[in-house]
Order: structure tokens, then C-alpha cells, then sequence
């Protein structure tokens, strides 16, 4: 991670980067989820990014992005990463 990303964490969150575990929140969380992984991500697995989903309660969704890496869905698959993401918020923001 980027060091000044580190210190704003740090400071607007007062929690250091290391002891944050969103595998250990997520099923504390009381929100429609869409995870979204990439297929060839090296920073997130996707058996993480798998157990990420399988820990989230219901409502959940669940977007592996062959071909993609960390952060790059968007770039290289925007008709699908439109369809998807818009899908999922308008289906659950009208609630």
C-alpha cells in the first residue's frame, strides 16, 4: 500500500492497516453484499476472495472477473462491470 493511504487510515480510522481483517467482519455486516474478485488478482486470492462471500449473510452476490487482477474490472470489462454492479444497486436500493 501507498504510504500516505497508510497514514490517512491511520489517522481518520485510528486503526493500523495490519489489524484490519474484513474476512473477519463481513458476517457482522447487515447490507446487501457484492463481492468482486479478480481471477488473477495477487494481492487477493480468490480462495480469499471465495471465503470473503461464503462468510457474508444474506443478501450476497458474488463476481469473479476472469482475466482481471486487484483493481482492474472496471478497465477491462466495463459492459459487464456495468451491468453487474448497476443490476445489484438497483435491485437493492429500492427497498
Amino acid at each position: 500500500m501507498e504510504p500516505a493511504f497508510l497514514a490517512q487510515i491511520v489517522l481518520r480510522l485510528g486503526v493500523w492497516p495490519g489489524s484490519l481483517s474484513p474476512v473477519d467482519r463481513i458476517s457482522g455486516l447487515e447490507a446487501p453484499v457484492l463481492v468482486i474478485g479478480g481471477g488473477v488478482d495477487h494481492l487477493t486470492k480468490e480462495n480469499e476472495t471465495r471465503e470473503l462471500f461464503d462468510r457474508a449473510q444474506p443478501p450476497k452476490q458474488l463476481w469473479i472477473v476472469p482475466g482481471c487482477g486487484h483493481d482492474d474490472f472496471l478497465a477491462k470489462q466495463p459492459e459487464e462491470f456495468a451491468k453487474i454492479v448497476g443490476s445489484f444497486l438497483e435491485k437493492y436500493l429500492r427497498q
